[in-house]
């Protein structure tokens, strides 16, 4: 006869497996639930997500032969500092002639304004001689009259009487002339006071068109040397020393490292939260999750990425598969985490948004970065008109040597 073990204990022991199993799955999914519950429904995530930023070109402004290169790629370099040297050996001869042309232009206009005197002066001496010819025709007149009523008593000769009739028609004829002489004069010097009316001699036209001139060689004899706009690191040189470049042709880029931001492509479902001036964090690839930044949302594109495609799909034609698009969202990084840790552009990012804070900020519309390198240029010119200018007008014939203005120029 075969005796059966009791299987009592073997099923008790799988019971009770399952019921710490069935334990552990009830407990992870109420952390998972809590979890969502207190913050996963609040946050909305994307890996598809990189570091972008201001990619600057540089231009020369004028043409000509590269005459030195003062930087290379990974240099960092402020706004204004001195990038390419380009041959300026016709620039500063137009600058000399610029010169020289204000010169000649104030002497000129300083002998109009004295034309002007010289011809309000004689017409205030042809308007004295006229006076001067009324006053005798009228002593004239008035000797004839006497003599007319003396004659009608006999006590003047009618030779004398024919002698007085003269002095009267030749002094009326003197008026005439000097009436003619004064009226000619006085259109000299109206003709002449249009000229220089309401303007010193800085302020005529001809002078500040010579000044502008001079303005514009300055400036231009200045960009020769080509300055960088604004700071950052250069990028991609394709000039070598003694190449002839054109105006407008990119030499180098200068990326603002400073100023970079995220742009974080989230679906179009996670969107719906998401409002500007959300709190954002983010790692990257590049430190790990180590490194923590912190931003916000600044603005959310026009348009999803496919919509400014450069082949923009047309779902109106053909079979049509739905895609989940994405929409790129902005993300302001915080300063203080770009001096710690600096980004490049193009590098990986994954980026949680906080979308508890429903209210809606106004965005953001101040520029990343302003040019301020080429205003030290158009300064330098200003100034440099303005001395030249204010030297000539101190001169007795208004007329400086050259050398005396090289001093004046914008390099």
């Amino acid at each position: 006869m075969t005796l059966e073990l009791p299987e009592q204990p073997k099923s008790n022991g799988r019971r009770r497996a399952l019921g710490i199993l069935a334990a552990v799955v009830i407990t992870a999914l109420i952390l998972v639930g809590a979890r969502w519950f207190l913050h996963g429904r609040y946050h909305v995530t994307t890996d598809d997500a990189t570091v972008d930023g201001d990619i600057v070109l540089v231009t020369p402004q004028v043409s000509g032969t590269v005459a030195k290169i003062s930087v290379e790629d990974t240099m960092t370099v402020k706004a204004g500092d001195v990038l390419v040297e380009l041959d300026a050996t016709d620039l500063k001869m137009m600058r000399e002639r610029s010169e020289a042309e204000l010169l000649r232009t104030v002497r000129d206009v300083r002998s109009l304004y004295a034309q002007t005197q010289s011809a309000s002066a004689d017409a205030a001496s042809a308007q004295a001689e006229l006076s001067l010819a009324q006053i005798e025709r009228d002593h004239a007149t008035s000797d004839l009259t006497r003599r007319q009523a003396a004659a009608a008593d006999g006590g003047v000769m009618g030779e004398e009487l024919a002698h007085a009739e003269e002095a009267r028609r030749s002094a009326e004829a003197r008026v005439v002339a000097a009436t003619r002489r004064a009226e000619s004069a006085t259109q000299r010097a109206r003709a002449q006071s249009v000229m220089t009316s309401g303007v010193d001699v800085a302020h005529h036209p001809r002078v500040i068109a010579a000044a502008s001139a001079l303005r514009s060689a300055l400036i231009n004899e200045s960009r020769s040397q080509i300055r960088a706009p604004i700071d950052g690191q250069v990028a991609r040189r394709a000039v070598t020393t003694g190449s002839m470049v054109a105006m407008g042709t990119p030499i180098l880029s200068i990326v603002p490292l400073q100023s970079v931001w995220v742009n974080a492509n989230y679906k179009e479902a996670q969107l719906t939260h998401v409002r500007v001036g959300q709190a954002v964090e983010m790692t990257s690839d590049l430190y790990g999750s180590s490194v923590k930044f912190h931003g916000r949302v600044s603005g959310l594109d026009a348009g999803t990425g496919s919509a400014f495609a450069l082949l923009p799909a047309q779902n109106a034609t053909g079979n049509w598969i739905k895609v989940v698009q994405r929409v790129p969202v902005r993300v302001d990084l915080d300063p203080k985490d770009l001096t710690d840790h600096p980004l490049r552009v193009g590098l990986s990012i994954s980026a949680d948004i906080d979308t508890e804070d429903n209210a809606q900020a106004s965005p953001v519309v101040t520029p990343a970065v302003a040019a301020a390198g080429y205003a030290q240029s158009e300064a330098a010119a200003d100034a440099a008109v303005a001395a030249l200018l204010a030297s000539a007008l101190s001169e007795s014939d208004g007329i400086v040597p050259a050398h005396r203005h090289h001093k004046g120029s914008v390099r």
